[in-house]
């Protein structure tokens, strides 16, 4: 049996920082990688706390996402809810939550795209009928 994660440095601009890569039983491979948020520094390069803090976050890894599930577009109107999980992800895994006013624009700037995406599709369709009809006159 795999570890259930693996550790490893990646140079930021605050110095090294500890990350750990997570084991995906049905993918068979490390496939999410998370910062511990732990600086490399001293002799030990404070392993230990990395390796305590990559146990912690264990728990809180998701594998599979939404996206596998559903249509494009369903995956971005669900992930800019205040609710989801990419915005609760960046409050308790990063520390950093998103502004509120930053998640609304975000939500409403999907529902705008999807509207242009639904005109742009509109007018294709048309264009098509369009050069059907065509090709039905000429053979006339």
């Amino acid at each position: 049996m795999r570890c259930p994660f693996t550790l490893f440095k990646s140079k930021t601009g605050i110095g090294l920082i500890w990350y750990a890569r997570y084991w995906n039983e049905k993918a068979q491979k490390y496939t999410v990688a998370r910062s511990t948020g732990i600086i490399a520094e001293g002799k030990k390069e404070r392993r230990r706390e990395a390796e305590l803090r990559a146990k912690e976050m264990l728990s809180e890894i998701r594998f599979e996402t939404d996206a596998a599930d559903c249509l494009f577009i369903s995956y971005l109107e669900n992930f800019w809810k205040p609710d989801s999980l990419y915005v609760k992800e960046q409050t308790t895994l990063k520390k950093k939550p998103l502004s509120a006013y930053y998640v609304q624009q975000n939500e409403v700037n999907v529902n705008v795209g999807q509207t242009v995406l639904l005109h742009c599709y509109i007018y294709v369709v048309v264009i098509g009928i369009n050069l059907i009809l065509e090709k039905f006159y000429e053979r006339e």
